[in-house]
């Protein structure tokens, strides 16, 4: 897929010999055994995508190692709003404990994990221990204090769901926040108080230690100016 620059929109297919590095920064936060962000084929050999892996055996068992891509600019989402796509592939994990990968907005900049920024959103996967199932979560922090949006039932609810490879959309507006999960809407927040207006993409993968290599997957990613669904009609 060709990549595509300008004012309000890009798209990248992860489809090059390598990661571009005019477009996206590589991160990482805390120690790993090893690390690895870098572009593989498919079945398909005409075809790539973005992997994440990182083994973390040995490491500092205190912290949380995170690991993955930032855009090397933000968008913005003033009107009409904006439309953030990517796809996600949990990689049908054979243990999954301790494991998430989401995708952040985040109003700024950093080499390590978005986490630990003041301020953001984020749609995150999150590994059920002693299987391959995860669970869905919706954050956000503001000025430093994060709030569970929506856990779909966690703690309450601890089994957990299959995922294969799922497309993300995120629409955004100065009002109004709505994700979809393969088309379905997820969540909807009709009068965010997110505290930002642009925003820097990150595309990361968290893990503890003492874990041999796991990876996970991005692909098809693609960012433009888009209306929040749904919002003209007042859908709940």
């Amino acid at each position: 897929a060709k990549t595509l620059r300008g004012p309000s929109t890009f798209s990248d297919g992860f489809d090059g010999a390598a990661l571009d590095q005019e477009a996206w920064v590589v991160i990482q936060g805390n120690d790993l055994r090893t690390a690895k962000v870098d572009l593989v084929d498919r079945a398909d050999p005409a075809t790539r995508r973005l992997r994440i892996a990182a083994d973390s055996i040995g490491t500092d068992d205190r912290t949380v190692k995170s690991l993955g891509v930032r855009s090397a600019r933000a968008w913005g989402f003033g009107e009409p709003g904006r439309r953030v796509s990517v796809k996600m592939d949990w990689n049908d994990q054979a243990n999954g404990a301790y494991l998430t990968f989401a995708v952040y907005l985040c109003p700024t900049a950093t080499d390590g994990n978005p986490e630990d920024e003041p301020t953001w959103l984020k749609w995150e996967y999150v590994g059920v221990p002693q299987d391959n199932l995860v669970r869905a979560v919706v954050a956000r922090r503001r000025e430093g204090r994060r709030e569970w949006l929506e856990r779909y039932g966690w703690p309450a609810e601890r089994r957990g769901r299959e995922v294969g490879e799922h497309r993300i959309d995120v629409f955004m507006d100065g009002t109004s926040v709505a994700i979809r999960e393969e088309g379905r809407e997820r969540y909807r927040w009709k009068d965010h108080d997110l505290g930002f207006g642009e925003a820097f993409v990150y595309l990361v993968m968290t893990t503890h230690s003492n874990y041999f290599e796991r990876s996970v997957f991005f692909d098809d990613f693609a960012t433009a100016p888009e209306a929040v669904p749904g919002k003209a009609s007042g859908t709940p």
